[in-house]
Parts: structure tokens; C-alpha cells; sequence
């Protein structure tokens, strides 16, 4: 295991004119990799199990010396692990606080880092300020100021990053968090995609026209009564008589198709966005939001101690998405993240791939059929064929999928960041009972360490696999 410091010592030398200009900061690999587990299972099993025996559990099977728990999170039945100091919450109305009948009245995230410590183990903060309005973001006083508003100007159940008490309340938790703990770094992550992510897939309202992002738009020359008849129109043509994205892949072979367009849906697509470009531009700015949010979660971080990790966990739905991918360069995160986390959890594949095609073929490839759609989408994602729609609803995808993830993101990066797989050890078939089995863990991480990527940063892991990570991380002499 290394230090804050060491992980950041063992950088390549840069120049004056790199320390000035964050984005030409270097980063090479090292020959020691980072071996690390992220929630929810780790929190769970710390929280049921007792945190000493739950980091004896990882550090002594699984063979990891970090743990990456939800300390902030909307998506968790809980929202911080720590009782927060009101201090740097005064410039907010939004304001939180700690769950003791959910924790107990113990300060769970200073306990969990003085046992980690003992056994010569560090603690990472995951934060993940999405995913709707959820039992944890419900715990924030006044979170209904800071949600999105539709295109009828509704508010809806996600939050606004541009929205100013956010912000202020988001980078008061970075410094009450960094300033008052001792954890390694930060991996952030927002599982939603934007407006026309969200319109293809669940057939949801396009967002956000709050006062905040009318103010933005119009600072950035987009015009938002064009963006909001384009949008309109993209509705009427791929909203009526469909439920969008399979939420069941068993019910993938019944899925609805409207009447084809007289051009075609994919001609009409095309229409309609050039003919109201403001809508791509409007897409676009709802992306920027939660850049401008990652950078400054740099600049926060990094001005309390530059030797803390800021990283960022890249979305395992979102990177089957042509758009999203469009969306979220790896580029330009270079200069303001230490490493990324490519989610590549192969026993979950081919349910949640399986999500895109289905909405893909029902809007834009609504000219084609669900199977065609599949193969375009294998070329279009760079995968190799892993097999019909059928034969994948409940199968794994292969390894050579994770190394073409994990090949595109070292490819993007040019050692300038560190990549950590995030390959998976854990229940996360959203829609079949299958689980990871142990042989296929070991091949996960054997196809990481082959790519070359820095480390892992698992997700869900089961303790009943623990065993296997621990072999898989032998077999490639990481341990």
C-alpha cells in the first residue's frame, strides 16, 4: 500500500510551466497498482458486520488495502456518513444532517478510518450526488429549491448542478469532509445523463429551464424558446405509444414500435436537430454543469491538500450510450481528476446494454430492428460480437469487453491520469438471479492487469467472493 503522497510522488517530474497550468500535470504508471473496493456492499457489510470484522474480511481474503464507501449519497438510505459541522454549511439554505438511528450515535466515518488505519488500510469518500429524489438527497432541508425544472416548468426529482445553493452546499461537504477526516481522495460519480439521454431512454421531459439555466443559456448565446421547440418536436415524434428503454430485458422480444416516419425516424432525428441546433446545444450545456461542478471539486480539494486523490467513476449504463460517451470526454477531465474509474462489470453487461439498444431501437434506429440495432450498436461501441440479443439478456460479456473499455480509457488518458477498473464481484444482474461466479472475478481482473491499467477499484463485491479477488490479484502478481 502507498501514501497520499507517495501515489502522488511516484508522478513523473513536470515542468514549472505544468505546475502553473493544471491540464499539463503527467502522471505515470508505477509498478505498484492500487487495489481498492467501493460501496454499497462494503458499507452494508461494514455497517451489519462490525467494522473491524469487515476490514479484516478485506484486507485478509480480498487482499485490499481501500475501502471507497458512500460517505455522501442521494442514492443510499442514508445521506452522510459523518455528523457535519454547520460552519460550512452558512452560505446555503441547504443544510443536512446525521442519521444516528441509521449509524448510531458514534461518528461512523471517524471510526471506520481509526480501524483502517489500525490495520494498515486507507479510507476513500464516494460521493454521489444523483440518482432522483431518493430517501437520502430527502434528507436534505429545502432540497426542493435545488431540483431541476422541466420543459413545463415542473420540478422534477433530480438535482441542478448549476444551481447556486447547491453548490454552495456541495463544496461546504468537500471542505467539511477533507478538512476534518483523513481520507485518501474522493471518486465522484452522477449516474443520470442529460436531457436527451433521458429523453430517448425513459421518454422524461428534457431539463433544466430553472431561472439559473435560462441565465446561463442566455450568457452563452443558446437560445432556450429554440432549444424547447426542438425538444418538443423530438417528443412528438418518440414520445406517443412507447414506454421507452426496457425495464425488464425479458420483455425485450414485445417491445412497442410507433409507425415509421415517411424519411424515416433516424432522417427525422437528424431534422429536427438541425434544424433547432440549440437543443444538441442545450444537451450540451447540461454536461458542462456537472464539468464545471468536477473542476472545481479539484480546485476545493486540492487548495485543503494537494496530495488527496480526486477521481472520477465513470458510469457503467452510460458508456453503452453513444451520446453520453459523446458527452463525457475523458480529455477533458485531463488537468482536474488523479485517476478515472471505468465501470466494467461484465456479469452485468448484457442486461444493462441490453437497456440502450432496446431505447435506441425505438427512437433514432427505430428504422431498424432490435437485432440490427444490436450489431450496429457492437461496431459503433467498439466491442466485438458477444452474441444475440437473446443469447445475452442473462449471459456476462466477454473479457475482451472489459479490455475494450479499459483500452479506450488508457488510450484517452496518455498516462496523464490513472486508470482503476472497476470490475465487479458482486449481485449486480439488475434483472436475473445470476451473480458473479469466482472463476469469472479471476478473469476479470487477469483481463485489468493485462491492459495495463493502474489498479482496481471494485464495485459490489459479495464477501463470500472476497477469496476469489484475492486469487484473481496472485494469479497477475499484485499481491
Amino acid at each position: 500500500m502507498y501514501s497520499r503522497r507517495e501515489f502522488l510522488g511516484q508522478a513523473a517530474l513536470v515542468t514549472s510551466s505544468m505546475l502553473l497550468n493544471p491540464s499539463a500535470a503527467a502522471y505515470t504508471a508505477r509498478n505498484k497498482p492500487f487495489l481498492g473496493m467501493e460501496g454499497p456492499q462494503t458499507d452494508y457489510r461494514l455497517l451489519d458486520g462490525g467494522i473491524p470484522e469487515a476490514l479484516d474480511l478485506v484486507r485478509e481474503k480480498a487482499k485490499l488495502n481501500y475501502v471507497f464507501p458512500f460517505v455522501y449519497a442521494y442514492n443510499r438510505n442514508y445521506l452522510v456518513a459523518w455528523p457535519p459541522n454547520q460552519k460550512y454549511y452558512k452560505d446555503t439554505c441547504i443544510k443536512m444532517e446525521y442519521d444516528k438511528k441509521f449509524f448510531g450515535p458514534a461518528d461512523y466515518l471517524g471510526r471506520l478510518c481509526q480501524e483502517a488505519d489500525k490495520r494498515s488500510m486507507q479510507v476513500g469518500a464516494t460521493l454521489f450526488p444523483c440518482k432522483g429524489i431518493t430517501p437520502g438527497l430527502k434528507r436534505l432541508v429545502n432540497y426542493e429549491s435545488i431540483l431541476e425544472v422541466d420543459i413545463s416548468g415542473e420540478r422534477t426529482g433530480s438535482v441542478c448542478f448549476n444551481n447556486p445553493d447547491f453548490k454552495a452546499h456541495y463544496f461546504g461537504m468537500l471542505r467539511d469532509l477533507f478538512e476534518n477526516y483523513p481520507v485518501i481522495g474522493s471518486m465522484y460519480g452522477s449516474e443520470e445523463g442529460g436531457p436527451l439521454f433521458r429523453l430517448l431512454k425513459h421518454r422524461k421531459k428534457p431539463t433544466c429551464f430553472c431561472q439559473h439555466c435560462l441565465n446561463y443559456a442566455k450568457d452563452s448565446n443558446i437560445d432556450a424558446a429554440r432549444a424547447r421547440k426542438g425538444f418538443k418536436e423530438l417528443i412528438e415524434l418518440f414520445g406517443r405509444g412507447t414506454r421507452g428503454g426496457a425495464e425488464n430485458v425479458q420483455e425485450l422480444p414485445d417491445y412497442e414500435r410507433l409507425p415509421r416516419p415517411l424519411d424515416g425516424f433516424f432522417v427525422e432525428f437528424l431534422r429536427i436537430v438541425m434544424r433547432y441546433p440549440d437543443v444538441l446545444s442545450w444537451n450540451h450545456m447540461w454536461h458542462q454543469h456537472q464539468l464545471n461542478l468536477q473542476k472545481e471539486m479539484w480546485r476545493v480539494i486540492k487548495s485543503i491538500d494537494d496530495t488527496r486523490l480526486v477521481g472520477n467513476h465513470l458510469w457503467h449504463r452510460g458508456l453503452f450510450d453513444p451520446l453520453m460517451r459523446a458527452e463525457e470526454d475523458y480529455k477533458e477531465l485531463l488537468g482536474y481528476t488523479d485517476f478515472f474509474r471505468p465501470a466494467v462489470f461484465s456479469h452485468a453487461a448484457g442486461s444493462r446494454y441490453l437497456e440502450n439498444v432496446s431505447a435506441l431501437a425505438q427512437t433514432i434506429f427505430g428504422d431498424l430492428t432490435l437485432e440490427e440495432t444490436n450489431t450496429v450498436m457492437y461496431r459503433l461501441l467498439g466491442y466485438s460480437n458477444q452474441g444475440t440479443v437473446e443469447q445475452i439478456k442473462n449471459q456476462r460479456f466477454g473479457i475482451d469487453y472489459v479490455k475494450a473499455e479499459l483500452n479506450r480509457a488508457l488510450g484517452n488518458v496518455q498516462g496523464r491520469a490513472k486508470i482503476f477498473a472497476g470490475v465487479a464481484a458482486g449481485h449486480y444482474t439488475d434483472w436475473s438471479d445470476k451473480t458473479a461466479q469466482p472463476q469469472q472475478v479471476i478473469e476479470d481482473i487477469r483481463a485489468a492487469a493485462e491492459s495495463g491499467v493502474d489498479g482496481i477499484l471494485m464495485g459490489t463485491a459479495k464477501p463470500e467472493l472476497y477469496n476469489a479477488i484475492g486469487e484473481g490479484l496472485k494469479s497477475v502478481g499484485w499481491i
